[in-house]
């Protein structure tokens, strides 16, 4: 993509988008400015619908109100309290204007006004409350008490009588039926309270149930303390975690007996590990030890000895008999047995048979298991059956705070439904809800619709915005380039240069080129300026092909200026004609019947070294090397090997090599030279090409690998108040152009120029 291309794409990517709304900008005024007839006459269009709308649309006039509904009550907590219920009930107020029975009383009211009864003689009696309900408007403002009415007529004072009825009716119909309402509502209120009654008797009923089950529980007593229950599942659930603890490390002991014993080892050490695990007390009742002997030696020692001081102590005061001697001296009498049988362990395990000591450990063991076992499923039973008393306490203990807290809600529910029947005044003269007209219906003085205001601002952005869409329409399908933007953009090439039309002389053919070729010229400027974007785009450019799209483009035209322009700036310039099928140049410089391009291809005696067809064209400071004569051939002769010779021998000889190529559309012989040339250059005349037929051509020449140095555009004159080179209008002129059948004229040739 061209360079202004890639300028845009980071533009749209920048922070807040601000180039692409000022190229978006831009670019609508630039449409803007080259459609603005379609602008100007949709826009006209759009105004003059307007007038002829606002003129004959009837004339409608809105008289309009605004009423307060609020309730009748100085008590402020009832008015509170009523205020809500007044919010609740609200869109029925609102919905009542359009009654039936209100618009029935607005009807027969209306019927004693004469200009309402000039205009209902045009309407039957049966569609006069649908006439009415159809021109009123009411709705209720957001949050308040206030409802705003409006009603349209043709006529204003038939608007503001109609209005004047309707809130007189509605008032009155709220007047009649305030009293069978509020009996109404004291029924409806009735019935409410004895059902709230009949529910809180239920739930007091089922609040004493779950009472007495959790008085059993004890649950009441002492609601903050934890309960028994829940104080039994942890203590159970901590002795389960034990004795599945006891388990494990017994189930790993008995496997490594089992080993030790499979492997015939020394059970001695393995003794030694499993007493502490499986319990003094296990070793010592398999050797006939008492239970008793579970507590350590330093233990039994420091019991024995607190024994015999507690029994020193008592045994004075207490007597031999006493239960509490008697205890302790049994005590003495165990721990001591025990002492005894202890210091005799290390001889009595020594004196044990090793093939008996394996089955010993083997049963002590499992059968150590075994009891954790059942320990541990006791523990789990138990444990079950507390976490499900628990819960089911938990569950009744919910129940009672949810009845409680249902029955305390009931109560006052009743509450205030005892306070609203205390409250309703059945005999009272006034309505539940007071009407007051906060702003009265006017006749009013201006129509509605249609405004003016509304409608030519309305058909003034219509216009535009049709007349917008018109033009970037006509933009579409407009298939010619408006703007060096658009040739960069469609090509995706870089737009070298724009000549504008070139000014008519008097002469003719080269003498033509010539006078436009004077150095005060504007016409020579342009192409100066050509042959500078030129240097700067391609600094080792040698040889140079020239095309475009079509015929009669001024593709010759662009070359010979060019070609001039280079020879001024003190260039040796060569000009090859491979226009083999309509040589322009050939004709214009009258070398038609000589030897050129055509023969130093063929080779017909002609060789660039020893004889080369050149023409000096001194006027112009450039040499020609015509076409030579006609062939049928022009693209096989084109391809052949002598065509890269003599360019290499051009390069050679001179600073720059311009071909005159056939355009791309006509024959692909611009193709075969623009693969052996350095670059090309393609000519576009904006106001005789379409953009698709270019940009066919560009991409068949890139589609043959042409590189292609950039675009010119011929022909160009700035449309009327627009920026020199943005905005395109174009002339034709004179029609004699180097391009053209009837270009004639002749110029004194030198001879032939050797290499």
């Amino acid at each position: 993509m061209n360079d202004s291309g890639h300028r845009r794409d980071e533009g749209a990517r920048s922070p807040h988008g601000v180039a692409e709304l000022v190229f978006l900008a831009a670019a609508t005024v630039r449409l803007v400015r080259r459609r603005w007839p379609v602008l100007a006459a949709a826009v006209v269009i759009a105004l003059l619908i307007a007038i002829v709308q606002y003129s004959t649309a009837p004339r409608i006039y809105e008289s309009r109100a605004t009423v307060l509904v609020s309730p009748r009550t100085a008590d402020a907590s009832e008015q509170g309290g009523r205020s809500l219920r007044l919010a609740d009930v609200m869109p029925t107020y609102v919905k009542l204007f359009g009654s039936r029975i209100v618009l029935t009383r607005a009807a027969e009211r209306l019927a004693g006004v004469s200009e309402v009864a000039a205009m209902w003689r045009k309407v039957p009696e049966s569609e006069r409350l649908r006439h009415i309900q159809e021109h009123l408007t009411a709705r209720g403002v957001r949050r308040t008490h206030l409802i705003e009415l409006a009603y349209r007529s043709r006529s204003p004072r038939v608007a503001h009588a109609t209005l004047e009825s309707l809130i007189s009716a509605y008032h009155d119909f709220i007047d009649e039926h305030h009293r069978g309402m509020a009996v109404e509502v004291a029924d409806l209120l009735e019935r409410e309270r004895h059902d709230v009654q009949s529910r809180i008797e239920q739930k007091q009923q089922q609040l004493r149930r779950v009472q007495r089950a959790l008085s059993t529980a004890g649950m009441l007593d002492h609601p903050d303390a934890m309960h028994p229950l829940v104080a039994r599942v942890m203590q159970l659930n901590e002795a389960l975690m034990e004795a599945r603890s006891r388990r494990v490390e017994l189930e790993s002991q008995q496997a490594a007996l089992e080993e030790a014993i499979r492997q015939g080892r020394d059970l001695g050490p393995l003794l030694l590990k499993i007493e502490p695990l499986v319990g003094r007390e296990l070793m010592l009742a398999a050797l006939g030890l008492d239970a008793e002997s579970t507590e350590s030696s330093r233990q039994v020692e420091q019991d024995l000895l607190a024994a015999r001081t507690e029994l020193q102590s008592v045994l004075p005061y207490l007597g031999p008999a006493h239960p509490r001697v008697r205890q302790l001296q049994e005590q003495i009498a165990r721990q001591e047995a025990f002492l005894s049988r202890t210091r005799q362990l290390p001889r009595l395990l020594a004196a044990q048979d090793p093939r008996q000591l394996g089955p010993l450990l083997r049963s002590l063991v499992q059968e150590r298991l075994t009891a954790a076992q059942v320990r541990e499923s006791k523990l789990m039973e138990s444990y079950q059956v507390a976490e499900r008393e628990a819960a089911a306490l938990q569950d009744r203990w919910s129940e009672f705070q949810l009845v409680q807290h249902d029955l305390e809600l009931l109560r006052k529910l009743h509450d205030t439904l005892v306070n609203r029947l205390a409250q309703l005044d059945l005999t009272r003269e006034q309505a539940d809800v007071r009407l007051a007209v906060v702003n009265p219906p006017v006749v009013p003085r201006e129509p509605v619709s249609p405004r003016a205001g509304t409608v030519f601002p309305m058909a003034l952005a219509a216009g535009l915005l049709v007349g917008l869409l018109s033009a970037y329409a006509l933009e579409l399908l407009d298939d010619r380039f408006r703007t060096p933007d658009q040739i960069e953009e469609q090509l995706e090439l870089p737009l070298l240069s724009v000549i504008g039309q070139l000014a008519a002389t008097p002469e003719s053919g080269l003498d033509e080129f010539i006078a436009q070729q004077r150095q005060d010229s504007a016409d020579a400027e342009a192409f100066r300026t050509l042959r500078t974007t030129l240097y700067f785009t391609a600094r080792d450019l040698v040889s140079l092909a020239v095309t475009s799209a079509e015929p009669g483009d001024g593709k010759t035209t662009v070359l010979v200026s060019l070609a001039s322009s280079l020879a001024r700036s003190g260039k040796r310039v060569l000009v090859i004609d491979a226009d083999l099928r309509k040589p322009a140049m050939t004709r214009v410089c009258q070398l038609r019947g000589r030897k050129g391009l055509v023969e130093l291809l063929s080779q017909e005696g002609v060789t660039c070294e020893e004889d080369p067809p050149v023409v000096s064209v001194a006027p112009l400071g450039i040499d020609v090397l015509p076409a030579g004569r006609k062939t049928a051939d022009a693209a096989e002769l084109l391809q052949r090997d002598g065509l890269v010779r003599l360019l290499a021998w051009a390069e050679a000889q001179y600073d720059l090599v311009l071909v005159d190529c056939p355009p791309v559309m006509a024959a692909s012989d611009a193709a075969i030279v623009g693969d052996r040339v350095d670059a090309t250059m393609v000519v576009v005349q904006p106001g005789k090409n379409r953009r698709r037929p270019v940009a066919r051509a560009v991409d068949r020449l890139r589609a043959l690998g042409v590189h292609l140095v950039g675009v010119v555009a011929n022909r160009v004159t700035p449309e009327p108040g627009d920026d020199y080179g943005y905005g395109y209008g174009y002339g034709y002129g004179d029609s004699r152009d180097a391009d053209g059948d009837d270009a004639s004229a002749t110029l004194p040739l030198r001879g032939s120029r050797a290499a």
